[in-house]
């Protein structure tokens, strides 16, 4: 898996907000051009930041703004598609860890991941965004001894 610099999901999540923007306006192309003005910075580093994740729009006809914004919705782990069961149900969350890739599911479906994590081991924390959360069946398996480094583990509390 290729590492994607801090500064392009920057750019990456400038270049959402500025589509958001653009939909918002009823735009319904914007080309290179335009997201680069907004987001201070040219042309050509625009269409280089996109190339990374795959062809997006036609030359001389710009990019679909709901197309375009929906990718990297997805690239940045921000899609709008709600994975969570209505209320009185159980979701299933899993979590795995392997060789510093984490990945997130929500009722079978990939919903987040990290790449190149340096701790392997520390901390679990579940929450949810200002309602009341409940629990149960939480199954956790420990890593077997020797699997981790102490500059792997995160520090005591």
């Amino acid at each position: 898996m290729r590492r994607i610099s801090d500064s392009t999901v920057r750019r990456l999540s400038l270049y959402l907000r500025f589509l958001e923007e653009f939909n918002r306006d009823g735009e319904e192309t914007v080309s290179s051009e335009a997201l680069a003005q907004r987001g201070g910075t040219t042309s050509a580093q625009v269409r280089k930041d996109l190339s990374l994740f795959g062809s997006f729009g036609k030359r001389g006809l710009g990019y679909r703004v709901p197309e375009l914004a929906e990718h990297l919705r997805h690239i940045l782990g921000l899609s709008l598609e709600n994975r969570a069961l209505g209320r009185n149900n159980w979701n299933t969350y899993l979590v795995v860890a392997v060789d510093g890739v984490i990945k997130m599911s929500v009722n079978g479906k990939i919903v987040n991941g990290l790449s190149q994590s340096s701790q392997k081991k520390g901390y679990i924390c579940m929450e949810s965004e200002g309602a009341e959360i409940h629990f149960r069946n939480i199954k956790i398996m420990e890593l077997p001894p020797g699997v981790t480094t102490p500059e792997q583990s995160a520090k005591p509390l």
